[in-house]
């Protein structure tokens, strides 16, 4: 069975952690199971369910959200030699 954790269905969903948790918060989707550090525990089921409550029914291809390169730290890293 796939289980993840917070951090990585953000980045599949494509959103932020405070809108994932508000969609639980304020009954928008069921809370998905914790374990026992008290972390969600996010199954296929529970993505499909925030996919729809945030407006997006498909799954984004290719994996993790790609996020542009930090040009300032491109800059500072010129200067370092």
């Amino acid at each position: 069975m796939n289980v993840i954790k917070t951090a990585m269905a953000v980045r599949l969903l494509g959103t932020t952690y405070h809108k994932l948790f508000g969609l639980v918060r304020y009954g928008k989707i069921p809370a998905p199971s914790k374990d026992s550090s008290g972390d969600y525990l996010w199954r296929p089921k529970d993505l499909a369910a925030a996919r729809r409550a945030l407006g997006s029914p498909k799954a984004p291809m290719g994996g993790p959200v790609q996020r542009p390169k930090n040009e300032r730290l491109e800059r500072n890293a010129d200067h370092s030699s």
